[in-house]
């Protein structure tokens, strides 16, 4: 499913897309009793920013026209996309909301996914689309309100964030409206939703010294910290930047990874690539972060046993996710998030920390007089002996002379 100008124009007159988005069309002009010119000419009075946000569109004769069609389409599909999803996870919704064809693709949880995915996917952004389906919907108001107020918009953008991530995830938005009220396209609330700063608490450990700027951001694996005795657990917190690290326990907030998790996160990565706007890339510092932590299988069987990872797939497949997304990572650390960069440093130091102390309780155990010392070299002699014995042993029958 295409939706914006890059793909929707790609699409042939005949094509299921098309004719998905015809029947939306027919379904909302039905139910809103509004002619189909009422919603042409609402386009119309922001057909400047519309225009403005593909880079200054030229658009002569027709081409107007066929703009303005394929606008109309794009916005109205998404609206009963996004309405009719609101039904179907919430029945006491307004039941006026469905539409009967979106209704058929969301029974069909595969076809689903595929429809969740293309709407996510950046290059199906439509511009400005949050303002060009209010606009709609000031005109329609096919039974869901209108956008007059804040109140309604707050609402609305509710409505949008449920519709593309578990319920159970969704922030307050109207705390944070101040925000999410700049936001650009779905997939740019789709991101504000995993990002928000709807938590308490601090990143770093406050019992431990503040490290050096030129220390690596890398990190040792899940598994390794896990036997040199840092623990995780999983935060209450929805957003991925509720990440802490206090006590020798690492905080990290519950992800749901499934078959669709790596087209999100790439075009999260890749919408904070290009927007200017945004300079802490949290989206990008999580995957980085997660990506240090998972590095071979019993990392994610580890993070799985903590609550961190909740998934149905295979411990492997989950492995290579992360350390494939986290390899196409070529940010600087300056590009990172601060927070994240010094909580890496922390649990590096940590890391060191609690190593040197295991070298050194080892070596006051076992190596704190020179007699400890020569018990251990003599113990290791006896061990090579009798393995060279029994090397000699075993060839004695195998080769007689």
């Amino acid at each position: 499913m295409g939706v914006g100008l890059k793909l929707s124009s790609r699409l042939s007159r005949y094509s299921k897309g098309r004719e998905v988005k015809e029947a939306c069309l027919v379904h909302l002009l039905r139910r809103s009793g509004k002619p189909l010119e009422s919603y042409l000419t609402a386009l119309t009075e922001v057909i400047d920013e519309l225009r403005d946000a593909y880079g200054g569109l030229d658009l002569q004769g027709d081409d107007t026209q066929s703009f303005l069609e394929m606008m109309l389409l794009d916005a109205c599909f998404l609206l009963e996309f996004i309405y009719t999803m609101r039904y179907f996870k919430s029945p006491s919704a307004d039941a006026n909301s469905v539409n009967p064809i979106i209704m058929c693709i969301l029974e069909n949880p595969e076809e689903m996914k595929c429809y969740v995915r293309d709407i996510l996917l950046l290059e199906n952004q439509v511009p400005l689309n949050l303002i060009l389906l209010e606009k709609l919907r000031m005109v329609g108001n096919g039974g869901w309100g209108s956008v007059s107020t804040e109140g309604d918009r707050i609402e609305f953008l509710k409505v949008i964030a449920a519709t593309f991530i578990p319920i159970t995830r969704v922030p307050k938005i109207e705390c944070m409206y101040s925000e999410f009220k700049h936001s650009l396209h779905i997939l740019d609330v789709y991101r504000m939703s995993l990002v928000h700063h709807d938590f308490e608490g601090e990143n770093v450990d406050k019992t431990t010294p503040q490290a050096k700027k030129s220390q690596s951001t890398n990190i040792p694996t899940a598994t390794e910290l896990h036997k040199i005795g840092i623990g995780f657990t999983v935060s209450d917190s929805t957003s991925l930047l509720d990440i802490s690290f206090r006590r020798k326990t690492i905080k990290l907030p519950a992800i749901i990874v499934d078959g669709s998790t790596k087209s999100v996160f790439l075009n999260l990565i890749a919408l904070e690539k290009l927007r200017k706007e945004v300079d802490k890339n949290e989206v990008t510092s999580y995957m980085y972060f997660m990506g240090c932590l998972v590095q071979v299988i019993d990392d994610a069987r580890l993070l799985q046993s903590r609550g961190i990872i909740v998934t149905t797939l295979p411990p492997f497949e989950v492995t290579q996710l992360f350390r494939r997304m986290s390899k196409n990572i070529t940010l600087g650390h300056e590009s990172l998030d601060p927070e994240c960069i010094e909580t890496l440093k922390m649990v590096r130091e940590k890391f060191n920390k609690l190593s040197n102390e295991w070298r050194k309780d080892l070596f006051q155990t076992y190596l704190k007089s020179p007699w400890a010392v020569m018990s251990v070299m003599a113990a290791i002699l006896l061990l090579t002996l009798s393995i060279i014995q029994t090397v000699y042993t075993v060839l004695s029958y195998v080769r007689p002379k």
